[in-house]
């Protein structure tokens, strides 16, 4: 809430009490969001994950408010065959 003015900077008196009356504005607060982010990592000591797997990381998911549910998206394909083998 912020105060912004009163209605009148004077009164004269005459037979009767002053009254002003003062203007407040509401100012919401901003929504603040969160994101839900993915990330793939190898599980095999010595092997970096090769592209055909990275591709597959799910987009991040954005506008989260506070309590809302985040739940991991599944990739869309769980075993990738590459010429070296599969992972899975």
């Amino acid at each position: 809430w912020s105060f912004k003015s009163y209605d009148k900077t004077s009164e004269t008196i005459n037979g009767a009490d002053a009254h002003f009356i003062g203007t407040w504005e509401f100012t919401p607060a901003p929504t603040v969001t969160h994101k839900a982010v993915h990330e793939f990592v190898s599980g095999t000591p010595g092997k970096e994950l090769p592209q055909e797997v990275k591709t597959l990381l799910p987009a991040d998911q954005t506008d989260l408010k506070d309590g809302s549910q985040a739940t991991p998206t599944q990739p869309s394909q769980t075993e990738v065959k590459t010429a070296e083998g599969t992972w899975s």
